[in-house]
C-alpha cells in the first residue's frame, strides 16, 4: 500500500484530506432547566398519594369505604408519614443536558 506523508501523520494514499474545521465534532442535544416552588413540589407529592389512593379504592370497588380511603384516610396517613420522617419540601432549580432535546425552560409552577 502506498502511503502519503504529511508531517508526522501517516495517511493512506486514497484518503480525502480535510481542514480542521471540517473534522470538528458538534455535540447534539440541549439543556433543560426545571424550576418549581416548594408549594408546587408539595402539591405534586400529595397528588401522587391521590393516585395511589385511587388505585386502592379501585381494588376495593366503588363504595363508601373506597371513597373514604381515597379522599380522607390516604392524605392523613401520608401527612403523618412525612411528619415522622421529617420530610421537607425543597424548591427545584436544576439544569441538565439531554441528547436530542432542544434547549428549554420548564417552570412547573406554570402548570399548577
Amino acid at each position: 500500500m502506498e502511503m502519503t506523508y504529511d508531517g508526522a501523520l501517516v495517511m493512506p494514499s486514497g484518503c480525502a484530506m480535510m481542514n480542521e474545521e471540517e473534522m470538528t465534532y458538534v455535540e447534539g442535544g440541549g439543556t433543560i432547566t426545571v424550576t418549581a416552588s416548594k408549594e408546587t413540589v408539595k402539591a405534586i407529592a400529595e397528588g401522587s398519594v391521590s393516585v395511589t389512593a385511587l388505585a386502592i379504592s379501585g381494588l376495593l370497588g366503588v363504595g363508601v369505604l373506597a371513597s373514604l380511603i381515597s379522599t380522607k384516610v390516604a392524605p392523613i396517613i401520608y401527612k403523618h408519614i412525612l411528619k415522622i420522617c421529617g420530610v421537607k419540601y425543597q424548591a427545584i432549580n436544576d439544569s441538565f443536558s439531554v441528547a436530542g432535546v432542544p434547549t428549554c425552560d420548564l417552570n412547573l409552577d406554570d402548570y399548577m
